[in-house]
């Protein structure tokens, strides 16, 4: 009897312990990283902007990527810039960020974003272009 209460524990524990030894192999900051960079290099959304709208400095983002243990709420402000879901990526955030994403309404993929980031990069650079005429046409008929 003691022996099988013994065996129910240690299986109980071994999937705490897998969990435990993937997330020590995973280095949470090199994913942030990889991804922000994949996104910027897809999007053209440099990554000074996206670490203003998660809330952060350019510096602190590039201390974020240094730090192989970053948190899940840190990890989750970026994810909800770009739509990422990295609980793909981490499995361990797979419960917190599943709410996040459920809660934003959003399961969109990159795809989508950069065919949105195109349209309005597009649109102001065509509005700009037209102002820039504008103001030409002012300063020739002056």
């Amino acid at each position: 009897m003691n022996c099988s209460n013994n065996a129910s524990k240690i299986t109980e524990f071994i999937p705490h312990m897998l969990r435990e030894i993937c997330n020590m192999l995973i280095n949470r900051g090199e994913v942030l990283k990889e991804q922000l960079h994949k996104f910027s290099n897809a999007t053209g959304v440099s990554l000074t902007r996206i670490s203003k709208q998660a809330g952060y400095d350019q510096s602190t983002m590039y201390r974020h990527f240094a730090k192989p243990d970053l948190s899940d709420h840190i990890i989750l402000k970026y994810g909800r810039v770009v739509d990422i879901d990295f609980s793909k990526l981490i499995p361990d955030m797979k419960e917190i960020n599943m709410v996040v994403m459920e809660e934003k309404g959003a399961y969109s993929n990159n795809d989508e974003v950069s065919v949105k980031v195109a349209y309005w990069r597009d649109k102001y650079i065509d509005l700009l272009e037209k102002h820039n005429k504008m103001l030409i046409d002012r300063l020739d008929d002056q």
